[in-house]
């Protein structure tokens, strides 16, 4: 039988969650919002897909209790985080942290562009019409995670970026919060005396960078991050 359909694994999955959100101390009420039109038997067998889908990946509750984002994000990187949306619960805790509401340090780095569609829709016989900004987002995150280890929002990097090949970009751009949010990094990036030239040709109508060209800029930081890693005296490339 499935897992989603075992109170004792359930109840597994909501042992699993305790140390997260003690971790999370007093902001767990801005996080977890309960939604009115909840329907608690689905909800407990959400809870039992995701943590099928959390036991698999072979995790561990140090892993859980670590509070380390890179961490777990490896640790689950095999994992497909769209079962995170099966819950309601889960998913309203997710828009809340994404659009900055729960208040969490270290996600500075996410910009959320106006008029985000946060769920998904569907039509009248149950059929998805347009996944939403949380689909399209764990989507990326599970492409960003196939192509570079040790993955979280608040280490974007050059480095990074590196890692990303073609089908990864094109994943990244069916999310709006991240491509604001790489463009966001990119126009801003600290280059030192060296001013960064940025022409209108490679940047949308919101004024972020196309994928055409966030394609030609890991092209170039892989170039470049191969080069410093060859340096005089850097045994990396021998």
């Amino acid at each position: 039988d499935s897992l989603a359909d075992s109170e004792l694994v359930t109840l597994g999955a909501f042992v699993a969650l305790e140390p997260l959100l003690a971790t999370m101390g007093d902001n767990i009420s801005a996080i977890i919002t309960v939604p009115e039109d909840l329907e608690w038997d689905e909800e407990f067998s959400a809870f039992g897909q995701v943590a099928e889908a959390i036991l698999n990946t072979g995790v561990t509750i140090g892993d859980l209790e670590s509070g380390d984002a890179a961490l777990l994000v490896t640790a689950l990187s095999e994992m497909d985080f769209t079962v995170l949306l099966d819950s309601k619960i889960v998913s309203h805790a997710l828009k809340n942290i994404f659009s900055g509401d729960a208040g969490i340090s270290g996600l500075d780095i996410i910009v959320v562009p106006d008029g985000v569609v946060w769920f998904d829709v569907y039509n009248d016989a149950g059929d998805l019409v347009t996944p939403g900004e949380l689909r399209n987002i764990l989507l990326a995150v599970n492409a960003i995670t196939s192509v570079s280890e040790g993955f979280d929002f608040d280490n974007l990097s050059f480095e990074l970026i590196a890692d990303f090949d073609n089908d990864t970009i094109d994943s990244i751009f069916e999310s709006n919060i991240l491509v604001a949010s790489i463009s966001d990094f990119l126009l801003g990036m600290d280059l030192g005396d060296t001013p960064l030239l940025i022409p209108d040709s490679v940047l949308d109508i919101n004024g972020y960078i196309t994928s055409t060209e966030l394609k030609a800029v890991a092209n170039s930081a892989r170039v470049l991050v191969t080069e410093l890693a060859c340096d005089d005296g850097d045994t990396v490339c021998e």
